[in-house]
C-alpha cells in the first residue's frame, strides 16, 4: 500500500473515530456522567475507542510500501 492511500483509510478511520466520540460524549452528558471539571476528566469515557484507533492506525502504518 503507498502513502496515498494509507492516508485515505486513515481518514476514514479518525472520521470513525471522532464519530464514536462524539456518540460517547452525547450519552454520557445525557446520562448526567460527563464531568465538567478539569481537561482529562472524561478520558476514561473514550479509553476503547481511542486504543482501537490507534491499533488500526499502527496496523495501517506497518502495511505502508517504503
Amino acid at each position: 500500500m503507498n502513502k496515498a492511500d494509507a492516508n485515505l483509510k486513515a481518514k476514514k478511520i479518525y472520521e470513525k473515530w471522532q464519530k464514536e466520540r462524539e456518540k460517547i460524549e452525547k450519552e454520557a452528558k445525557e446520562k448526567g456522567e460527563w464531568l465538567t471539571v478539569g481537561l482529562d476528566s472524561n478520558n476514561y469515557l473514550f479509553k476503547e475507542v481511542d486504543d482501537k484507533a490507534k491499533q488500526e492506525l499502527k496496523k495501517l502504518v506497518d502495511q505502508i510500501d517504503d
